[in-house]
C-alpha cells in the first residue's frame, strides 16, 4: 500500500519564516548577524557568520527556544488541512512526517495543529546521522514503516528534500507547499 511522506517546515506548516526569524533573533541575542537569504543548514548559517565552533551549539539552542515560543504563539491549525490528513488517515493510508527540524519542536509544531495522531511515525534530523540532502531521513522512515522506496509519495518543498527523496529511491515526488498541499492530495482522497 501507499505510504505518504510529508515534509513538514513549508508543506504542513508554513513555519520556515519563523526559523529563520528564531535564529536570527537568537544570533543577534550572542552578537552575531545571519543573513535572512542563507539556504545553508543552521550549523553551517552560524559558522559562516562568525559564531565560533564551541558556541555554535549554545546558539542553536537558544534559537530552537525561541523557535518553540514562536510556534506556540503565531501557527495556527488549517482546518481543511487536518480534516484531510484525517480522511487520509481513516482510509488506512500510513503517514509520516520527515523534517530537518529536531523531534521535539516538531512533535510541538504538529500537536499545535492539530495533525500529530495521524502520523505512524515522525522521523526528525536528530534520529539521523544526516539531514537532508542526505536520503537518511527517508530511507529511516522507509524502514519504520516496512516500506519500499517504490511504495512511496513524499511531499516536499525544498531542493534538500526533494535531492532527498530522490537519493533515497523514492521517484513519486510531489513538489508543494502549504498553500499547494490540498490540491495535491486531491487524488487519494476521493
Amino acid at each position: 500500500m501507499t505510504v505518504l511522506l510529508f515534509d513538514v517546515d513549508g508543506v504542513l506548516a508554513d513555519t520556515e519564516h519563523l526559523h529563520r526569524r528564531a535564529l536570527m533573533l537568537a544570533a543577534e541575542e550572542y552578537g552575531y548577524e545571519v543573513p535572512d537569504n542563507d539556504a545553508r543548514t543552521t550549523k553551517h548559517k552560524l559558522l559562516a557568520a562568525g559564531v565560533p565552533p564551541e558556541k555554535v551549539e549554545d546558539v542553536y539552542a537558544f534559537k530552537r527556544m525561541v523557535y518553540a515560543q514562536l510556534i506556540d504563539h503565531e501557527v495556527h491549525p488549517n482546518p481543511a488541512l487536518i480534516a484531510a490528513l484525517y480522511t487520509l488517515y481513516g482510509k488506512g493510508y500510513r503517514m509520516a512526517a520527515c523534517t530537518n527540524s529536531n523531534e521535539k519542536s516538531t512533535r510541538q509544531l504538529l500537536n499545535n495543529v492539530g495533525i500529530y495522531g495521524v502520523f505512524s511515525t515522525v522521523v526528525a534530523s536528530n534520529h539521523v546521522e544526516n539531514g537532508k540532502p542526505a536520503p537518511d531521513i527517508y530511507l529511516a522512515t522507509l524502514m519504520q514503516l516496512s516500506a519500499l522506496p517504490s511504495d512511496a509519495v513524499v511531499f516536499e518543498d525544498s531542493d534538500v528534500g526533494v535531492e532527498a527523496a530522490m537519493r533515497a529511491g523514492v521517484t513519486n515526488i510531489i513538489r508543494c507547499t502549504t498553500e499547494t498541499l490540498l490540491k495535491e492530495l486531491e487524488p487519494w482522497l476521493s
